[in-house]
């Protein structure tokens, strides 16, 4: 397995959610609670993972204190990209007071929006600036009457304060904008419920298209995700030791009897093994790895699960590297490989064990 060439987060969706907050409390509520479980229920139907990232629950109070809103804010957009929703009613929402010291050294292009709301600002970060990115964005437009009746509502709490004139021109003028520019945009929803059934037919028609029905992995290919998904867990936690690296690399290139690594639970054998495994792949991308991770998935620590695997993943390894062959010698021999993945073959652990070589 090429453990670099394809990675779990190829299969992963995280969607932004920007919007003003006070005014939107019911619309993110709806695709929270309805929108969201739904898109991913159909998700892991097609082996994707489904994340949404709505900042509103995701930002601590001393972070705020801090002037760490917008920074944050942008991070999770570059990690959502390229999917990107945006809801806006008659409100322009928060102004950060100085940009300068909100975004530090980080984002300093953003720095010549001074004056701009937060929203504006990820709408501008998230989408107006990557005009060479195939950004997904979608646009939702609330009808003026709904949010004058929001007003209304909002009129009624403590702390109110109407929107300046000065937000108003403002919101004009990015409406305008996100009109001219060409961006899917939807206009007029009555309430949440709409809404709802918008950014629902939206994202799933834009899914749908980037990981159609065949796209689904293989049960082989499924494995080797969820061991890829473990690995990943366990390269973020790692302080790399050299000394390890090359005692594995020099074993590598002899010809001696399987390494053992051993080890307490918890000393973090899969950490070295899965950082090592990674950084020889990239050095060696021709050389033939096969991760399996005891304990990552319901069946790994099965072995005849896992000798199952084991065959399967090196007579993939074989079938491809033959057809590849015989496409390069431009054949034109009729060529059929039979695999044993779908027929009863396995249903007999005595062939399994059979199949697989003695050391």
């Amino acid at each position: 397995m090429k453990v670099n060439k394809k990675s779990s987060q190829d299969r992963q969706i995280r969607v932004f959610i920007s919007s003003t907050f006070r005014d939107m409390q019911d619309e993110r509520d709806e695709l929270a609670l309805f929108v969201f479980p739904e898109l991913r229920r159909r998700c892991r139907d097609r082996y994707l993972e489904f994340d949404s990232v709505d900042l509103r629950w995701g930002i601590t109070e001393e972070q705020s204190k801090r002037g760490d809103v917008i920074p944050i804010c942008l991070a999770m957009i570059e990690r959502c990209h390229p999917f990107f929703i945006c809801i806006l009613g008659e409100r322009y929402g928060w102004v950060p007071d100085d940009m300068e010291d909100t975004l530090h050294k980080k984002q300093s292009g953003l720095k010549k929006h001074q004056g701009k709301s937060a929203t504006e600002l990820e709408i501008i970060h998230g989408v107006m600036d990557k005009p060479e990115k195939k950004v997904q964005s979608f646009f939702y437009f609330r009808d003026v009457n709904s949010s004058l009746l929001t007003e209304q509502l909002l009129a009624k709490e403590k702390n109110y304060s109407p929107e300046p004139e000065t937000s108003i021109s403002k919101l004009g003028f990015l409406k305008e904008r996100i009109r001219s520019n060409g961006y899917h945009l939807r206009e007029g929803y009555q309430d949440k419920k709409a809404l709802g059934r918008w950014v629902l037919e939206d994202l799933w028609t834009a899914i749908d298209l980037k990981f159609p029905k065949y796209t689904v992995p293989s049960l082989i290919e499924r494995r080797r995700l969820d061991h890829e998904v473990f690995a990943e867990t366990r390269r973020t936690v790692f302080i790399t030791r050299k000394k390890y690296f090359k005692s594995i690399n020099a074993h590598c290139k002899s010809d001696q009897l399987p390494l053992v690594i051993t080890g307490e639970s918890g000393s973090g054998k899969s950490a070295l093994l899965a950082n090592w495994a990674a950084r020889y792949q990239q050095e060696n991308p021709n050389t033939f790895i096969l991760c399996h991770y005891i304990g990552s998935v319901a069946d790994s620590a099965d072995h005849i699960a896992m000798l199952t695997r084991i065959i399967e993943e090196i007579r993939q390894r074989i079938e491809t590297a033959s057809r590849e062959r015989i496409a390069n010698a431009e054949s034109t021999t009729s060529h059929a490989i039979e695999s044993k993945e779908s027929n009863t073959f396995y249903n007999d652990p005595k062939n399994v064990v059979a199949e697989f070589p003695p050391i």
